[in-house]
């Protein structure tokens, strides 16, 4: 690739390109654009196309803007994870107060037995002392 320093009237330089097939490819470039600059002309180029633009405002109303965005979905998913762990916590409560419940039931000696560690019940002349 050679550069030609001649000018056009315009002020811009023609660029020489030498291709593959051994053609000779002249392209005008504007002085000082680079490749930083060509960039941002795409950039803009790519924004100022509708469907982009309507895609993009799209995806911010649904995740952002609207009622059932990804922050309160988000919020609501950590709430029913919390209310799950709950709910397992209080099965496994409830079966073990059932499982306690069928024993004090049953058994007359477990019944005395509970109430006087739980409830420090105790016969007439007895003396109770609680150790911890």
């Amino acid at each position: 690739m050679t550069a030609n320093p001649k000018d056009n009237n315009s002020g811009e330089q023609t660029e020489v390109q030498e291709s593959n097939e051994g053609r000779t490819v002249h392209e005008n470039v504007t002085p000082g654009e680079g490749k930083g600059r060509s960039f941002w002309r795409k950039l803009f180029g790519a924004l100022k196309n509708k469907y982009l633009i309507a895609t993009v405002a799209f995806a911010v109303w649904v995740f952002f803007i609207d009622s059932n965005n990804l922050i309160n979905w988000y919020r609501d998913l950590k709430t029913v994870s919390e209310q799950r762990r709950l709910k397992r916590h209080y099965v496994k409560a409830i079966q073990y107060t059932d499982e306690k419940l069928r024993e004090l039931s049953s058994n007359k000696d477990s019944l005395e037995r509970f109430a006087r560690e739980q409830y420090f019940f105790h016969e007439d002349g007895e003396d109770v002392f609680i150790v911890e």
